[in-house]
């Protein structure tokens, strides 16, 4: 009893639930009914927790509370974190690992894994001047030219290259050449979201 009364202690300022401990859960919010559940899980100290979904039907603000807790959690035990929610993995878990029909398809951080990705390299271009997209498809190591939504009569695209080229030095040589006005230029890193669903 002496060792549960001392986890209780620990657990509620643990998981911030010390404003609502006598409150009845009915009377909660969904961001402390998901906390006051973790600290139940919490409550024998377990060294490997297992969460899933745990952010499901939280406002921006309660996630990134949860989020925070759940890094913090990470450090005294292991917390396997299972979501659909990439950006909540990138931001929480320090290694990931991606599952499709039971089989692991990648895994490793989330640098890592994005890195590994191929063909799958992006720059995203806002430019302003005359005959832009036909010079662009001149370009070598172009494999795609997406036309975005113009921004302010500026044509903005996404342009997918080959493995391991970099095409901005070119495109700002190509741009002075020819007069265009660069606005923006960039190159993206591969999203988890685009990665999982060429994975998956």
């Amino acid at each position: 009893k002496k060792q549960f009364d001392r986890n209780i202690v620990q657990v509620v300022e643990e998981t911030g639930i010390s404003d609502i401990y006598y409150r009845p859960i009915g009377q909660c919010s969904k961001g402390y009914k998901q906390r006051t559940g973790l600290a139940a899980a919490l409550l024998h100290l377990p060294r490997i927790l297992i969460m899933d979904e745990p952010t499901e039907g939280l406002d921006p603000n309660q996630r990134a509370t949860i989020r925070d807790l759940i890094k913090g959690l990470g450090g005294d035990r292991t917390v396997l974190l299972s979501t659909h929610v990439l950006s909540e993995v990138q931001a929480t878990c320090q290694r990931l690992m991606m599952i499709n029909n039971g089989q692991i398809v990648a895994q490793g951080t989330a640098d890592e894994i994005q890195s590994q990705a191929r063909g799958q390299n992006h720059i995203v271009l806002e430019i302003e001047g005359e005959g832009v997209e036909e010079g662009l498809l001149e370009l070598p190591d172009l494999n795609g030219l997406e036309r975005q939504k113009s921004v302010d009569g500026r044509q903005k695209f996404t342009m997918e290259v080959s493995e391991n080229r970099d095409l901005r030095p070119r495109i700002f040589r190509l741009a002075k050449n020819r007069n265009w006005v660069i606005w923006e230029l960039h190159e993206e890193a591969v999203r988890l979201d685009d990665l999982f669903y060429s994975l998956t």
